[in-house]
């Protein structure tokens, strides 16, 4: 159990269940299962884990798998398959590079059939979020800068290879 004071004479001890890393953990669960209902919902080509891929790619083309992985803080194995899934539908392509004298790597890059799916997804989401009050939308950027922030603290200080 964590403890903290509430003033000077008592403490309360704070369970893991009450604690900003559970409802942090929860609201992580709840979003993941809500955007994938609504991708499902909207007949979506890709998933959004795809998605997401996908618009690494966009504004990074000719990253590598290494790379994706690192910048998504997921494992390159499922990125490794995700990858492979999106270029046998035809939405990313991978090009052959020679780093230094004999390192042979990969780099992807969207197709056009990639940058439409991409398209067609963002502007949906950019179209939802548009429709939300301005106060909210100002909420929405100070928390995800917050969120943000806080995870590259964390990455640093745990020194973390997510």
């Amino acid at each position: 159990m964590l403890k903290y004071k509430t003033d000077m004479n008592e403490q309360k001890y704070l369970t893991y269940t009450e604690s900003i890393m559970f409802a942090a953990e929860l609201l992580a669960r709840a979003c993941k299962e809500s955007i994938r209902k609504l991708y499902k919902q909207m007949g979506f080509q890709i998933s959004h884990e795809e998605y997401i891929i996908l618009e690494i790619i966009f504004l990074h083309p000719g990253i590598i798998q290494f790379d994706i992985s690192k910048k998504l803080f997921m494992q390159r194995s499922y990125v490794c398959k995700t990858l492979v899934k999106l270029e046998e539908a035809g939405y990313v392509k991978r090009e052959a590079a020679i780093k230094g004298k004999r390192k042979v790597i990969t780099k992807f890059y969207l197709t056009e059939k990639g940058g439409a799916v991409y398209s067609e997804i963002r502007d949906f989401i950019m179209g939802l979020i548009a429709k939300s009050p301005k106060e909210l939308m100002q909420k929405r950027i100070e928390m995800t800068e917050y969120m943000l922030g806080l995870t590259e603290k964390l990455r640093a200080d745990y020194n973390l290879k997510l």
